[in-house]
Formats: C-alpha cells, structure tokens, sequence
C-alpha cells in the first residue's frame, strides 16, 4: 500500500543559468513526486500522519536497494515514536550533550516518526523500504519510496536505474582534467569515468538554485551560459557537444 509521507530532510542545490525558466518537473522516473535531492534522508527520518495502522511503539526495519539491483539492504530496525519527540539534528534521541534539538516531525504530536539507525551515503538512485509490524510480529504494511542522492564522484552506471549514455573522451583529455577542480576523471581503480558522468558532475557542482531542469535547459546552457563556461574550464572548449549529447540523461537525474 502507498502512504502519504513526509520526509524531514534539507533539499538539495541545482544549478541554473539566470535565462532559464524553471520547469515543474522532468525525468523518466518522476522523482520529484516522493522525494528531495541531495542531503535526503540525512537524519533518517520519515514522518506519517497518525491513524490507527500508524502509531507509536510499533517494530519496523528499513531496507534499501541502489540502482538496478535486484537486492535489498538492511539498514536496520527500531520502534516508531510520537511526532513531537524531541531529536537531534542527526535524528538521533537527545543525550546531556545534545544542542539544537527539535522535534522529529513538522506536523508534531500528529505525526509517527520512523528513524532508521543508519542512512546509505552513496549518490545515486534507491528504492527505500519501510516495513512496520503489528505487536504479534505480522507485516503491517510496506512502504517504498523512489530517492535519489544528488552527489559528485559517482563511479559506476549501476547507482541509476538508467544507464549514461556510453561516451568517453580521449586519453588526453582525461589526463588533462585537473584534480583541483573537484571532478574526479577515474574511478577508485584508475579507470576512466564515463564522460557523461564528468558532466553530471559539472552541473551538480554548479548547484546554485532550487528547482528543476530540463534537458533543452542544460542543452542552452552549455551552448551560452555559466553551465557551458564550467564544462570549457574544467574539460576543455570540445567538450561541449559531448555536454550537450549527455543533457537528457544528466537532466533525468537532477531535480
């Protein structure tokens, strides 16, 4: 079953040229009907309104599947608390030394707060998985939700339910793009990253707007905007028409 959920995280930074009109939503997944981008889920938290399938004391387990794997991670389990518990910033219940506490729902003493232990940290898309249980231990319902961590220095295709179109540079290229400009042109194994991941990259970092997409908007934006003066200085003046092959699969996944 679908429940309506609220989750408490900070939404992540897009970058935008100032000609862009924003769009109200893009991607062949929909991400942003269930989800915010880039620090999601950082303190663990999902919130649902209180009814009688949904209270406090109940058992759950959190799963999470990446990308196109076929299977779920355990990311631990716990006990739903009242809405209007006071938690730290991480999510986490208060101890003598915690500062800056709130309480773990916006809507309060309304709400069931669900907080896992543990959050997965790689970027890329998942399916997080909340399953809460009744007292006698039977499955009281399910509840997936479709996240995507808006993050630099993905290594593999594999993170998105989508694969990047299959481009790379020339050797040269690679060599030449300098590590001080926070994109990474290998993988932890020294191979080369995909190219259309290297322009993911570059508009991630760009980060300076909230809001949505397109692909025609990267498309612009690489030919005359801030987006296009990003990809010339970091990868160089030819790798323009390589940006604007990527713009619909890098569009797909910013929000």
């Amino acid at each position: 079953m679908f429940r309506k959920f609220l989750l408490i995280s900070l939404v992540g930074m897009l970058w935008m040229s100032s000609s862009v009109v924003t769009a109200s939503a893009i991607g062949k997944y929909k991400w942003w009907d269930d989800n915010v981008t880039g620090s999601w889920f950082d303190n663990g938290i999902m919130c649902y309104t209180q009814d009688s399938e949904t209270k406090a004391d109940m058992k759950f387990t959190y799963t999470y599947k990446l990308g196109q794997s076929k299977k779920f991670v355990n990311l631990g389990s716990g006990v739903s608390i009242a809405g209007d518990t006071q938690v730290d910033i991480q999510g986490f219940l208060p101890t003598e030394e915690s500062t800056d506490l709130m309480e773990a729902c916006d809507d309060g003493a309304n709400s069931i707060a669900f907080i896992s232990p543990n959050v997965p940290t790689q970027g890329g898309a998942y399916i997080i998985r909340l399953t809460a249980f009744e007292k006698n231990g039977k499955v009281a319902w399910i509840d997936d939700h479709k996240v995507l961590n808006v993050k630099t220095g993905v290594e593999s295709s594999a993170n998105f339910f989508t694969n990047p179109p299959s481009i790379f540079f020339t050797q040269d290229t690679y060599a030449n793009i300098s590590p001080s400009s926070g994109v990474s042109a290998y993988t932890s194994k020294g191979k080369l990253r995909n190219a259309c991941l290297l322009i993911y990259d570059i508009a991630v970092k760009g980060g300076k707007t909230d809001g949505s997409i397109t692909a025609n908007d990267l498309i612009i934006s690489a030919q005359g905007g801030f987006f296009g003066v990003n990809v010339r200085g970091i990868i160089g003046q030819l790798a323009i028409p390589t940006a604007i092959k990527c713009a619909p699969w890098v569009a797909t996944y910013m929000w």
